[in-house]
C-alpha cells in the first residue's frame, strides 16, 4: 500500500497572491494475486495418496489455485452493524462496524465456503476432518461463524479471545458448506489454517502444513479499472484535490477511495537509459499506464474545474509532498 500525499498551488492573477490546497493523501494498492470479489470460491480441504492440501477453488471456472495465487475481496457492501444481540458479542459492541463475507449467496459479494469434496469416505475415523485455526495478522480479530434459521450463531473461529485448540471447524467430509467469515476493521489479514484428522486404523491425528490465506476488507471505494482523475478544482478563492469518478459521474474525498494496480500492470523496465530512474533494465514494476487499457486504472489528472485567467499565466502545479510505501512512485509521461 501506498499513501501519495499531493498539494495544488498557484498564484492569483491580479492580487499575485499565492494559494495553495491541503495537503491531500491519495491511497494505491499494487496488488500481485488474482483479485476474488464476488462468485464462489471455496476453501478446499485434500487428502490423496497420503498427503493433505490446502487449496482455492474457483467453481466458476473449474480450477484449483494455490492459497496464495489469490486474494479474497471484501467489497464495500460487506461492512455492516454489530447486531443488538448478546450472542453476537464476539463480534464486538452492538453497533459496531464489521465486514462480513456472508454464508448466504449475494449478488456482487464474494461467496466463501470450505469444502471437503476431496476426501473419500471412509479414509477417517468417524469422518472426521477438522480446520484449525492457528494464525491471524490483521488490522483486527478473525470469526468464522455460522447463522441457523433463527438467527443465532454458531462460532467456530473466533481471533478476539486468543487462538487455541477451541478454534477449530468440522470440515463436511464429501461435501462442502459456507459459513460467515467476519472481520472487526477493514484492511488487509494473513489467516493461517491447518487441517488434521485422524486415520481409520491409526491413533493418533495427522496435521496438513501450515496453509496461509490472504484477505482484504475494503475500507473505501476501489477502483481497478476505468477512468478516474485526481481533479484540482478551484472555487472560491480555495484550492481543492479531489477524484472524480467519470462512468458515475461524482466526485469523492481522497480519503474515499483506494486505487489499484492489478497484476497486469506489472511489467519490466525497459532496456534504454532513459529510465533509469525506474531501476535496472528488466526490474518488475506496476505501471497505471497513460494510454487507456482494458481491465486497468485510467488514473488522469484533471483541471478542468479551474477557471481561466484565475492564475497567472494560468499556471496551477500539483506538487508531490510526501510517498508512504513499501517503495518509490513516479509520475512521468512517455511522446
Amino acid at each position: 500500500r501506498y499513501e501519495v500525499i499531493l498539494q495544488a498551488n498557484g498564484v492569483q492573477t491580479g492580487s499575485g497572491q499565492a494559494v495553495s490546497s491541503e495537503a491531500v493523501s491519495y491511497t494505491f494498492e499494487v496488488l500481485e494475486p488474482e483479485i476474488f470479489a464476488q462468485g464462489e470460491l471455496d476453501m478446499e480441504v485434500v487428502y490423496e495418496d497420503g498427503e493433505w492440501e490446502l487449496a482455492l477453488l474457483d467453481e466458476a471456472n473449474e480450477r484449483e489455485l494455490e492459497p496464495d495465487q489469490a486474494l479474497l475481496y471484501g467489497v464495500a457492501a460487506t461492512r455492516q452493524s454489530v447486531p443488538a444481540d448478546a450472542s453476537y458479542g464476539f463480534l464486538g459492541n452492538a453497533g459496531d462496524s464489521v465486514w462480513v463475507l456472508p454464508q448466504e449467496e449475494q449478488e456482487g459479494v464474494l461467496y466463501a465456503g470450505i469444502a471437503g469434496d476431496e476426501i473419500e469416505s471412509g479414509v477417517f475415523k468417524q469422518e472426521a476432518v477438522s480446520l484449525h485455526l492457528v494464525g491471524v495478522r490483521g488490522p483486527g480479530n478473525v470469526s468464522l461463524y455460522a447463522t441457523d434459521a433463527f438467527g443465532a450463531p454458531q462460532v467456530f473461529f473466533n481471533s478476539g479471545d486468543g487462538i487455541d485448540e477451541q478454534d477449530v471447524f468440522p470440515v463436511a467430509v464429501g461435501g462442502h458448506a459456507h459459513q460467515n467469515w467476519a472481520f472487526t476493521a477493514p484492511g488487509v489479514y494473513k489467516v493461517d489454517v491447518q487441517a488434521s484428522g485422524t486415520l481409520v486404523g491409526a491413533s493418533e491425528a495427522i496435521q496438513s502444513e501450515v496453509a496461509t490465506f490472504t484477505f482484504y476488507l475494503q475500507p473505501s471505494a476501489l477502483f481497478s479499472d476505468g477512468d478516474i482523475d485526481m481533479e484540482v478544482a478551484f472555487e472560491d478563492g480555495e484550492l481543492e484535490l479531489v477524484l472524480l469518478d467519470e462512468a458515475n459521474e461524482r466526485e469523492l474525498e481522497a480519503s474515499e477511495a483506494t486505487l489499484v494496480g492489478v497484476p497486469s500492470t506489472l511489467e519490466p523496465v525497459p532496456n534504454n537509459p532513459a529510465y533509469g530512474f525506474l531501476g535496472l533494465p528488466g526490474d518488475a514494476i506496476y505501471v497505471l499506464p497513460q494510454d487507456e487499457r482494458e481491465g486497468v486504472l485510467y488514473l488522469g489528472i484533471a483541471g478542468d474545474e479551474i477557471p481561466a485567467g484565475a492564475f497567472n499565466n494560468d499556471a496551477v502545479d500539483l506538487n508531490l509532498v510526501a510517498v508512504n510505501g513499501p517503495g518509490n512512485v513516479f509520475l512521468y509521461a512517455t511522446d
